[in-house]
C-alpha cells in the first residue's frame, strides 16, 4: 500500500510541473491523438521504476 501512496504523490507532483513548466519544452511527435495514456503517467512511472531500482 506505501508504494502505491507513493506512486500517486509522484504522479501528482509530476503532473503539476508538467503542466506549468515542462509542457513548453516537450511536444508530442505521433498521430496518435487520443493516446491510452499520458506523458505524465509515462514519466512517472519511469521514474518510479527507476527510485524503485536503485534505491
Amino acid at each position: 500500500m506505501d508504494w502505491q501512496i507513493n506512486l500517486i504523490k509522484l504522479f501528482l507532483y509530476i503532473n503539476q510541473v508538467f503542466k506549468y513548466e515542462l509542457y513548453v519544452y516537450c511536444q508530442r511527435m505521433t498521430n496518435n491523438s487520443n493516446p491510452k495514456f499520458s506523458d505524465t503517467e509515462v514519466i512517472a512511472l519511469i521514474i518510479f521504476f527507476f527510485n524503485e531500482l536503485f534505491y
